[in-house]
């Protein structure tokens, strides 16, 4: 609980912050929000270290097996690399009705048989 308010009060505390004093806008938003996680995955890490009698989180007793880190690791690479396609092309799309002045839905209708 300490956690995740300690987490939520940083961001609630930085949000106006990094949207108006920065003048970041949704970014900003999302950049305290992200702090915000970061923080309250710190303090429960921080607690699960200090206060858990049945959980040892030493790094000396971590061991990864290298098949599971390649299936992680072969999964990852692909799921950004969809998000940067999807993203590529929604900025496509973006920058041609802004240069030709269409609506988005126009464009779109031209592209996909409705």
């Amino acid at each position: 609980m300490i956690g995740s308010i300690s987490g939520t009060v940083f961001a609630i505390i930085f949000d106006p912050i990094f949207l108006f004093a920065f003048k970041l806008g949704s970014a900003g938003v999302a950049t305290a929000n992200l702090i915000g996680f970061i923080v309250t995955d710190t303090v429960l890490f921080y607690y699960m270290i200090k206060r858990a009698k049945f959980i040892n989180a030493k790094l000396k007793f971590i061991k990864v097996e290298q098949r599971l880190f390649n299936k992680v690791i072969a999964q990852a690479q692909l799921t950004s690399l969809l998000i940067l396609l999807v993203w590529l092309c929604l900025t496509v799309l973006w920058q041609l009705t802004a240069l030709k002045k269409l609506q988005l839905w126009e464009l779109l209708k031209r592209f996909i048989v409705l």
